[in-house]
C-alpha cells in the first residue's frame, strides 16, 4: 500500500480549515507526512500552487475533492484537504511507524 507521501508527490496540496484550528502549528508534520518540502500560508484561490509544496488557507468554499487549476500551460490536479482530514494522514501515517509527535498523540483516539 503506498505512503502518503507517495500519493501525493506530484500532486500538489491545499489544506484548508478556520483560522487558529492549528493547521500552521500542525504544517510541518503534514508536510513531511506528504512527502512536501514547503509550506505556504496564507494560500488565496488563484494563488500559484506549487507541487513540492502544502498550502494553507481559511478559505473554507474550497471543496474537500479533487480541484482542478491552471499552471502555466499545464492542467494539473491538487488534493485538497480539510485540516482533520489531514491530520488524520498524520496520525495513521505515524502510528503505523510509531513515530507519532507527542502534540498529536492525544488527538489519536
Amino acid at each position: 500500500m503506498p505512503t502518503p507521501a507517495e500519493n501525493y508527490a506530484d500532486k500538489p496540496v491545499v489544506i484548508y480549515g478556520p483560522a487558529g484550528c492549528g493547521k500552521t502549528t500542525h504544517s510541518r508534520a503534514i508536510a513531511e507526512t506528504l512527502g512536501k518540502a514547503g509550506i505556504i500560508e496564507d494560500w488565496k484561490r488563484g494563488d500559484r500552487l506549487h507541487n513540492n509544496a502544502i498550502h494553507l488557507t481559511s478559505d473554507e468554499r474550497l471543496a474537500h475533492t479533487v480541484s482542478l487549476y491552471e499552471l502555466g500551460t499545464h492542467v494539473l490536479t491538487a488534493r485538497v484537504f480539510k485540516f482533520h482530514e489531514a491530520i488524520r494522514l498524520v496520525q495513521t501515517s505515524a502510528l503505523a511507524k510509531d513515530t507519532l509527535p507527542a502534540i498529536l498523540k492525544y488527538q489519536a483516539h
